[in-house]
């Protein structure tokens, strides 16, 4: 699988209707310490995302989407 745009991924949860404050409260309350800090670093920062990244599970898992 070719990685996403940042971009990409915002918009299909947007389109999920799942904002991306919505993502950022989640990342918040599924990790702690360093790992929530690294992980909102990457989701603020990242040109790109793999899609077999552990955070995109992770995020995935906890806003109740499925890997597909």
């Amino acid at each position: 699988m070719r990685p996403l745009t940042a971009r990409q991924p915002r918009l299909g949860l947007l389109d999920a209707g799942i904002s991306p404050s919505a993502v950022s409260v989640t990342l918040g309350g599924v990790l702690a310490g360093p790992d929530k800090n690294k992980a909102q670093i990457e989701w603020d920062y990242a040109t790109t995302f793999d899609r077999t990244h552990p955070l995109i599970a992770t995020v995935g898992s906890a806003l109740g989407l499925s890997a597909d």
